[in-house]
């Protein structure tokens, strides 16, 4: 199956790193994966991603925080937030980063 594009996935819940990465590569999807945002930023370093599904809430720094950088490094990189909190003012706060998508999980 040909490549359809590459995906990085930073959750910091290994289950859901498990569940999305088998899921996009059975489906020929070129896929990394990491825990926080220092390792998606070690993954960044080395190769380009087409689409960064982001957790809100990380354990090294906030979501939000590594979209708005990634948007001025990697401003053809489509962001998505993911998140078990959602709330309005994150909503607001993603609208305003103009993230492709909020996903609640």
């Amino acid at each position: 199956m040909a490549g359809k594009g590459s995906v990085l996935i930073i959750d910091d819940e290994q289950s859901v790193l498990e569940i999305l990465e088998q899921y996009l590569i059975d489906r020929g999807y070129e896929v990394g994966a990491a825990g926080d945002g220092a390792g998606a930023d070690l993954l960044l370093a080395v190769r380009s991603f087409d689409v960064a599904l982001v957790d809100l809430k990380l354990p090294d720094c906030s979501g939000l925080d590594l979209i708005s950088r990634y948007q001025n490094d990697y401003p053809a990189m489509k962001c998505v937030i993911m998140t078990a909190f959602a709330s309005i003012d994150s909503t607001i706060d993603a609208i305003r980063l103009n993230v492709f998508d909020y996903i609640q999980k």
